[in-house]
């Protein structure tokens, strides 16, 4: 389950017990603009209409999508790779077993996909900018990744959902960031050193890195 709220009247704690819950995941989001995520229903419990985002909100979501989430996925080109019409979206079991317990290492950052309630942590350096993310990831059953994270900048602090999309052929894995990214190999059969895959690492390699990040932009608030 998938819960959408921009809680411009409501607030988070309102649903603090629901955070045990694993299959329960909330993403803060003003529903004028468009999300892609494919679900089977649909509920609408707003009593109201939701405001439009500020230009600040709007500058903080852009700079919380693109801090330290640089990998090939962000390429853009029109050519899709050879097997990609015939692949088969991931499980989520496969899904699962691909990031759990692992980092994935960024041009300058990287992001931890905890097994203890699902958690997220990630920090960059991106352009020379501190920024830390915390939150939860999540998988669908269409072979996407997304993490939902409160993601905090030198100019302030923004909730994002970020998601990726794997499909499987033999042993070649694709990979595309959502929206509007371009599929690509994720790994090749064999793994090459140079693959995307090649940055997931076992372990956190996030933890040592987030307290001095944090403590950078504490200070320039």
């Amino acid at each position: 389950m998938i819960c959408l709220d921009n809680f411009s009247t409501g607030m988070r704690r309102n649903i603090a017990h629901l955070n045990r819950v694993d299959r329960f995941n909330v993403v803060a989001h003003d529903i004028v603009h468009p999300l892609d995520l494919e679900v089977d229903e649909i509920y609408n419990l707003a009593t109201r209409r939701n405001r439009k985002m500020s230009m600040l909100q709007k500058m903080l979501l852009a700079v919380a999508l693109t801090s330290g989430i640089a990998t090939a996925a962000s390429a853009t080109g029109s050519n899709e790779p050879a097997g990609i019409e015939t692949a088969k979206p991931m499980s989520s079991a496969e899904i699962y077993r691909l990031y759990n317990q692992n980092s994935w290492m960024w041009k300058a950052g990287a992001g931890y996909f905890s097994t203890k309630a699902r958690r997220f942590t990630a920090w960059s350096r991106e352009n020379g900018s501190p920024s830390f993310g915390m939150g939860r990831w999540f998988i669908t059953e269409s072979g996407k990744l997304c993490f939902n994270a409160d993601w905090h900048a030198k100019t302030g602090t923004a909730t994002a959902i970020t998601c990726f999309s794997h499909r499987k052929k033999g042993g070649l894995i694709y990979q595309k960031r959502e929206p509007d990214g371009q599929w690509y190999v994720f790994k090749s059969a064999p793994a090459q050193a140079t693959d995307e895959f090649a940055k997931l690492r076992h372990g956190d390699y996030v933890s040592s890195q987030l307290g001095r990040i944090e403590t950078s932009v504490s200070k320039t608030k």
